[in-house]
């Protein structure tokens, strides 16, 4: 009896037990406007306007099956001539790829980028922190109605609008603001969906931290540690320096050395030491720069 009871007791408390569900990413919260003037809240933005292609003038050309990006090099485009941090694609198709059309094809004044041959999407993904994203749209068929998904880096549900998509060469701007970072912006409609003028970056102001530097006392030089939030150029410079840079293409602790020269250095050699105040800029690939002043304490051994 009093195990059936203990079973009992067992079972109810089984019962009455809270499953506590996994929290979900929050709805994300993005503003889409036609309002070209919101570029300049953000002056840091990184600028794409397709110019430089090798497509002739007034033609329109399929780039190739590769993705269009600074890493690629196509029919279109050499490697380096995009921006770096953003991808074109067009994912819905096996087929055709993004294409170019320079000043001259359907009445255009300058080079535009588009999902080639009425493939029904084209795809931009971003890499680095991005929360806006702007851009002038058009189509090649006629004046109607395009999708747009903007999706994010944490998972959480897109964004989903319908965007009057002008036929060329009209064309109208379209003005992405998130609270959050932006994985990728996706265009769909008829097909022969065509941007221009692209814009991107962070709304936030990029953070660094300067670390304590180590000291090489037999070669009278320093490694600076610096913390970077993503994609970008670290450069050191100061008076009595050697200029250095570093390149990170994420998020990590990156290591800039520091070298005496001039008077720096003949003072070090002198009396063994020199304490040098050095700049550290951070160019991130979207947005604004960031600047910290470090003093370093140079030492080396005296014969």
């Amino acid at each position: 009896m009093r195990r059936l009871a203990a079973a009992l007791i067992l079972s109810l408390l089984a019962s009455l037990a809270v499953v506590v569900p996994t929290a979900a990413p929050a709805q994300a919260a993005a503003v889409v406007s036609s309002d070209p003037a919101r570029l300049g809240a953000y002056p840091g933005l990184v600028r794409e306007d397709f110019e430089g292609s090798k497509v002739g003038d007034g033609q329109a050309f399929d780039c190739g099956p590769t993705v269009v990006s600074s890493a690629t090099a196509n029919s279109c485009y050499d490697v380096g001539d995009i921006a770096p941090g953003v991808t074109l694609d067009t994912p819905s198709s096996t087929t055709y790829g993004v294409g170019a059309g320079t000043a001259g094809f359907e009445g255009l004044t300058s080079t535009v980028v588009m999902s080639f041959q009425f493939v029904d999407s084209l795809s931009l993904a971003f890499s680095g922190r991005v929360e806006f994203v702007g851009f002038r749209l058009g189509s090649i068929v006629s004046s109607g109605t395009c999708g747009l998904k903007v999706t994010y880096a944490d998972g959480s549900p897109a964004t989903t609008r319908n965007l009057a998509c002008p036929a060329l060469p009209s064309m109208g701007w379209v003005v992405i603001e998130a609270d959050r970072p932006i994985a990728s912006v996706i265009l769909s409609g008829d097909g022969a969906e065509v941007i221009d003028d692209l814009a991107f970056g962070s709304r936030a102001v990029p953070r660094i931290d300067v670390r304590k530097p180590s000291v090489n006392r037999k070669a009278g030089t320093a490694r600076l540690p610096v913390a970077v939030p993503g994609i970008g150029t670290t450069t050191v410079t100061g008076p009595g320096i050697r200029t250095a840079s570093v390149d990170s293409a994420r998020a990590r602790v990156l290591v800039l050395p520091i070298a005496a020269r001039g008077p720096a250095a003949r003072k070090l050699k002198r009396k063994g030491k020199v304490t040098v105040r050095v700049t550290v800029t951070y160019r991130p690939n979207a947005g604004s720069p960031v600047t910290a002043l470090k003093s370093v304490t140079l030492r080396k051994k005296r014969r």
